[in-house]
């Protein structure tokens, strides 16, 4: 308490009450790193607290704390500007959270301790950005054997608290860390906030990965928005080669690869569209069987790998056309056999043309004519 009085010559004083005040708090201690819980609209900040308040330690102590948080430094870095705060009266607490902040802008923070007027001896903390918001309506939509190619809708390029200053995509096949410990992340960034596509590169075949697509803020922090999976291809069967043709059915063989099985299409269309027939086999197998077709028609054929999301990657075999039906009751003409030669009649069927061949061994492992 203050108190002002006026001396006269005998030095006497004529006493005038004034005013009653408080010093100042101790200053709080800084931490090394006082944001420990930043989020799109709040941030939360720790101190060093001071010592309860006996008597003894008053002067190093305070009545509480205040917390206060500026996007433009307090009018430091430019004109107005919203101030948000946070009190307690406790003294022993060590962190407060401010509310109601504007995602993805940077915030200049100090922390004061109250006296007993609740006047505040400023620290100033520092500056961190809240998070951007999160991507929406994210998607796996295109697989590769060794990548994959993820899309969310993209943030407007302002206002910069709707916005963000880039994005994020990351992909693990332990989900990562809660499938296992360790793994690999792979990831790929931008820096276009236009962009709503990344790819991931240098993944393994035929492999569940889980994908995340974050918003990165001025701090490129990520701010991660719902996740999804897939699996990569497997690598497509390896040189495939038509082993039996018949009338009615095709096999085709390849060598295995790594897959969860194999499919064979045939089709009259190049585009396989439509796909006629399809016939699948599980992994390790090396070949399959189309039948129903019809004969002596031209058909193009593919087999593919099948991965663990039974998606398919196709080899290409190319076109081949089914045997013709055999030509029936053939017979030699009566008085068809001479010297030199021998004719032989049929009953004809669709076919291109006959080819008729004479052998002097029943299986035609001798000379053919």
């Amino acid at each position: 308490t203050f108190r002002v009085s006026a001396v006269n010559r005998n030095n006497i004083p004529s006493l005038t009450p004034l005013a009653s005040t408080s010093t100042l708090a101790g200053a709080v201690t800084n931490l090394p790193d006082p944001f420990f819980a930043v989020f799109e609209t709040s941030a939360a900040v720790a101190w060093g607290s001071l010592p309860e308040s006996p008597p003894a330690l008053s002067s190093h102590s305070a009545e509480g704390y205040a917390l206060y948080a500026s996007s433009t430094n307090f009018g430091a870095a430019a004109g107005g500007g919203v101030i948000s705060s946070s009190l307690t009266a406790g003294v022993t607490q060590s962190t407060l959270t401010v509310t109601g902040l504007e995602r993805n802008t940077t915030y200049y923070f100090r922390v004061g301790a109250l006296n007993w007027n609740g006047a505040a001896n400023f620290t100033i903390t520092g500056a961190t950005s809240t998070r951007a918001q999160p991507p929406a309506g994210m998607q796996a939509f295109s697989m590769f054997e060794t990548s994959a190619a993820v899309n969310w809708i993209a943030l407007a390029a302002s206002p910069q608290a709707v916005s963000a200053e880039g994005y994020v995509l990351e992909a693990s096949s332990t989900a990562f860390g809660a499938l296992a410990p360790d793994g690999v992340t792979y990831s790929s960034r931008t820096t276009n906030i236009t962009l709503s596509t990344l790819t991931v590169s240098g993944l393994e075949t035929n492999t569940t990965y889980y994908f995340r697509a974050g918003t990165l803020d001025w701090s490129g922090r990520a701010t991660y928005g719902v996740g999804a999976a897939s699996a990569t291809l497997a690598a497509p069967p390896d040189a495939p080669a038509y082993a039996l043709i018949h009338v009615t059915s095709v096999t085709v063989s390849w060598t295995a690869v790594a897959s969860s099985g194999y499919e064979l299409q045939a089709s009259v269309n190049p585009t396989f569209t439509p796909v006629f027939f399809t016939s699948t086999t599980a992994a390790g197998a090396t070949s399959l069987r189309v039948a129903g077709l019809t004969a002596d028609t031209t058909y193009h054929f593919r087999v593919g790998s099948i991965n663990r999301h039974s998606i398919r990657n196709y080899a290409g075999v190319g076109s081949t056309s089914t045997l013709t039906v055999p030509p029936t009751t053939p017979s030699l003409t009566a008085g068809g056999v001479f010297f030199t030669s021998a004719t032989v009649q049929w009953a004809a069927v669709t076919s291109q043309g006959y080819l008729l061949e004479a052998s002097t061994a029943s299986n035609f492992s001798g000379d053919v004519w």
